[in-house]
C-alpha cells in the first residue's frame, strides 16, 4: 500500500506562536508522522529566525511563507494577497495526490482558486473572533471594521461550502457551521481536540491535600475578553468577600493584560491573584498537578478547550462556564462542574460549591485522567482523522 501523504494548511504553529490552534496542528501532524504518514505543514513565517523549510524531529516537513508586517497601514489589504501567493508557491512542493487538510480561513483561501479538494477543520468562526482575539493588533480603521468582518464571514461560508468534509471539535462548533452554511450540515464530522498523552499525565508524587487554606485555583488562558479572565478575577473578589480563602494563578498573556492588572488592583487582590505570563509546558503541567481546581471562565466561542483536556489528563478537576464546548467537555464528565451562567457571581458559586464538596472532588480527581486519555489523546484523535481520510 502506498504511504498516505497529508499536508496541513494553517495560520501558525508552535513554538513560533502560542495558542490552542497552533498546538493542535503541530501535534496532530507529529502524531500522524509517528503513525507512518508522510506529513507536511504550510504556515506563515511568524519569527524572522524561523527557516522557510524545516524537517521536524519526527519527520514533518514545515514550509513557511512570508506575510506583511502588521505595523503597516496597508496590512489588512495586502495580507490576503500575500498569503494566497505564499500558499500556492508552497503547494507546488507537495505531491499532487496528497490529502489537503485546512485549519484556517486565510490559508485556505488560495484553494478557492484551484480544483484541489480539501478537508476543513472548523476550530471556531473566524469572523466572530478576529477583532476580539487580536485586540487592535490589526491596523484597520473602525469605519471599515464591519465591512471587513462581513467579508471574512463570506469567505468563511465559501470555504465551508467547497470543503469535502467539515470537521468540528464539538457540538457547539457544529452549530456555528450550521449558522454559517446550512448546506454544510451533511458534511459535518465531529472529531474532538487532542493532547499529548505521554506528557500530560498525573504526577508520580502524591497530590497536595485538597482544599487546604488558601484554596489554589489555576487557569491557562489568553488574556482577551473572550476567555473571561477579568470575570474570573471578579469571581475571586466575590469569594473573598464571602470569607472563602482562595488564591488564583493565571498563565498566559494578551492584549487585555493591562485591564486584568487594573481589576486586580481595584479589588485589592494583589495578594490573591498572580499573573504568571507565558510559562513553559512543564510549568503549566506542574500547575495542573498541584491546583485544587482549574477554572475555564469562557465568555464566548470555546471551540473545544484544550487546556481543559490537558488539565484533566493530569488528574485536575476543571470547573467552567456553560459557553461553547465547556458544557460538552466539562459537563459530560460531571454537570455540577458547570456554572449557571458566565457572570463573575456564577463562576464564584460553582467554585464555592466544589470547595464545599471535597468528597466529590476527590472522587473526580481519581477518574479525570483516565477519562481524558480515553477520549482525547492524540493516538485516538489521529486515528479518527486517518479513518476520515480513507473515506475520500
Amino acid at each position: 500500500m502506498a504511504q498516505l501523504s497529508v499536508v496541513h494548511l494553517t495560520n501558525a504553529i508552535t513554538p513560533d506562536k502560542l495558542g490552542g490552534l497552533e498546538r493542535y496542528v503541530r501535534e496532530l501532524a507529529e502524531q500522524q508522522s509517528r503513525d507512518g504518514l508522510r506529513v507536511a505543514i504550510i504556515t506563515k513565517k511568524v519569527l524572522p529566525t524561523s527557516p522557510a523549510h524545516e524537517i521536524s524531529q519526527h519527520g514533518v516537513v514545515i514550509l513557511r511563507h512570508r506575510v506583511p508586517s502588521k505595523s503597516k497601514k496597508t496590512f489588512a489589504l495586502r495580507y490576503p494577497f500575500v498569503v494566497v501567493g505564499g500558499v500556492l508557491r508552497d503547494l507546488r512542493q507537495i505531491p499532487r495526490g496528497s490529502i489537503v487538510h485546512c485549519h484556517y480561513v486565510f490559508t485556505t483561501l488560495p484553494l478557492l482558486l484551484t480544483r484541489r479538494r480539501y478537508i476543513f477543520t472548523f476550530h471556531a468562526p473566524v469572523y466572530k473572533e478576529i477583532l476580539n482575539e487580536r485586540g487592535g493588533s490589526y491596523v484597520l480603521p473602525k469605519v471599515v471594521q464591519r465591512s471587513a468582518v462581513s467579508a471574512v464571514r463570506l469567505v468563511e461560508k465559501m470555504i465551508l461550502r467547497r470543503a469535502q468534509s467539515i470537521v468540528v471539535l464539538s457540538d457547539a462548533m457544529a452549530q456555528e457551521v450550521r449558522e454559517l452554511t446550512p448546506q454544510g450540515t451533511s458534511k459535518i464530522v465531529k472529531i474532538p481536540g487532542g493532547f499529548d498523552g505521554e506528557f500530560f499525565v498525573p504526577s508520580a508524587e502524591r497530590r497536595p491535600e485538597l482544599f487546604t487554606s488558601p484554596v489554589q485555583l489555576f487557569t491557562a488562558r489568553r488574556l482577551t475578553t473572550r476567555t473571561g479572565v477579568v470575570e474570573l478575577v471578579e469571581a475571586v473578589g466575590c469569594m473573598r468577600e464571602n470569607g472563602i480563602d482562595v488564591e488564583l494563578r493565571i498563565s498566559g498573556d494578551g492584549h487585555q493584560r493591562n485591564e486584568v492588572e487594573r481589576k486586580i488592583k481595584d479589588l485589592n487582590l494583589e495578594d490573591a491573584v498572580s499573573l504568571l505570563g507565558r510559562i513553559s509546558d512543564d510549568a503549566v503541567r506542574d500547575e495542573y498537578r498541584t491546583a485544587d481546581l482549574v477554572v475555564m471562565p469562557t465568555q464566548e466561542l470555546e471551540g473545544f478547550g484544550l487546556t481543559t483536556a490537558e488539565a484533566m489528563a493530569c488528574g485536575a478537576v476543571v470547573v467552567g462556564t456553560p459557553i461553547g464546548a465547556n458544557e460538552e467537555v466539562i459537563g459530560q464528565f460531571n454537570a455540577r462542574l458547570v456554572s449557571s451562567d458566565a457572570t463573575p457571581q456564577a463562576i464564584a458559586d460553582v467554585v464555592s460549591e466544589a470547595i464545599g464538596n471535597p468528597n466529590l472532588i476527590n472522587e473526580l480527581r481519581n477518574t479525570a485522567s483516565a477519562y481524558a486519555h480515553d477520549k482525547w489523546s492524540w493516538g485516538t484523535v489521529a486515528a479518527a482523522y486517518e479513518s476520515l481520510y480513507g473515506r475520500g
